[in-house]
């Protein structure tokens, strides 16, 4: 409860707003914010979007994702989260969809797997949790990590990427062969939400994959509190835009877009970044913490974005490190990727 007040408090001295879209907690979050005197000053209503119909047409959910992500995805979080801020005018969205049991179940999307957009000033970004218990324990964890999440993203906002270019797009990316082939014709998009992948004059997209190794193979990042240092590192450094990442025990995977055009150094981004991560890292025996060198490799034509980043989530698998990707704790989404044409 403290949490909630908390949040209803901050939301006010800000003079700031806040709306809801719901699935698997099925208006629990609202009720929850209702319960506190005076949050009309910070709260005009959700939408509780149960049915696909309804985050298709309420939220704008494209049908694209429905169909080839499902409800239950964090691309459909993301527009969720995107659609119900733009729908209420707010400045701050929190969103969940998940599957809260008993049945619906299944190894690639058990029972108790929630997803958790926030959507605010500076950008979407999402989280993928899994709660245990029944079907009440599994609400309610959702509901309280939600809040937990959207307080923290207001007490620590993502500075805003500045310089001119930059646009934010209306609809997170669909993932897909299509989405891999940058030669094709691509929509500019007009109303503000989530970031954009640039595309240059001959109309290809800028998507690096990266990968890059601790000092001599060190086992240092697979913990809460080095994950945290990495993460919280990528959102300062905004001048390129992290999506999916995996973080290994001795390395690190992740995929970027440049947030501002013409494209920023980029290796003066990953100087700026691993310095930025060694110098609050918590263990001290890891330093020299980075290998000097990193690997990046441009998406090339007719190459698919999704099946690259397939096989890096699956790295902990081949690694034998869990026997599903879903499993390995460390990896997520820091920013969806859609496009907008130069």
């Amino acid at each position: 409860m403290e949490t909630i007040r908390d949040l209803v408090a901050a939301l006010i001295s800000r003079h700031e707003t806040v709306s809801t879209a719901e699935s698997c907690t099925g208006g629990l979050v609202a009720a929850a914010l209702t319960d506190v005197p005076g949050v009309s000053e910070c709260y005009p209503g959700g939408i509780v979007s149960y049915a696909n119909e309804v985050k298709r047409r309420d939220l704008g959910v494209p049908a694209e994702i429905l169909a080839t992500r499902g409800a239950v995805s964090e691309e459909c979080a993301a527009a969720m989260a995107a659609g119900v801020r733009s729908r209420f005018g707010t400045d701050w969205s929190v969103v969940t969809t998940g599957i809260a049991g008993p049945g619906g179940g299944t190894p690639e999307k058990p029972v108790g797997l929630v997803f958790i957009g926030v959507a605010g000033p500076d950008g979407v970004t999402v989280e993928r949790c899994l709660f245990k218990g029944d079907r009440a324990a599994v609400r309610a964890a959702a509901v309280s990590h939600a809040l937990g999440l959207l307080l923290a993203r207001i007490r620590t906002p993502f500075p805003l990427p500045g310089g001119p270019g930059f646009v934010r797009a209306a609809t997170p990316a669909q993932h897909g062969r299509d989405e891999a082939r940058p030669s094709q014709e691509l929509p500019v998009r007009h109303r503000p939400s989530l970031n954009s992948i640039h595309v240059g004059n001959d109309n290809r997209a800028t998507i690096l994959f990266v990968s890059v190794n601790a000092n001599k193979r060190q086992r240092v990042f697979d913990n809460p509190a080095a994950v945290a240092c990495i993460l919280s590192a990528w959102n300062d450094a905004r001048d390129w835009l992290v999506g999916r990442y995996v973080i290994m025990p001795d390395h690190v995977h992740f995929c970027c877009a440049p947030a501002k055009w013409p494209v920023p150094d980029f290796h003066k981004w990953m100087r700026y970044w691993k310095t930025k991560v060694a110098l609050s890292f918590p263990t001290e025996h890891a330093r020299p913490l980075w290998q000097r060198q990193c690997w990046d490799t441009q998406l090339r034509q007719g190459e698919s974005f999704e099946e690259k980043c397939r096989y890096m989530v699956d790295n902990p698998v081949r690694k034998g490190l869990v026997s599903r990707a879903e499993d390995w704790p460390y990896q997520g989404m820091l920013n969806v990727f859609t496009w907008h044409e130069k």
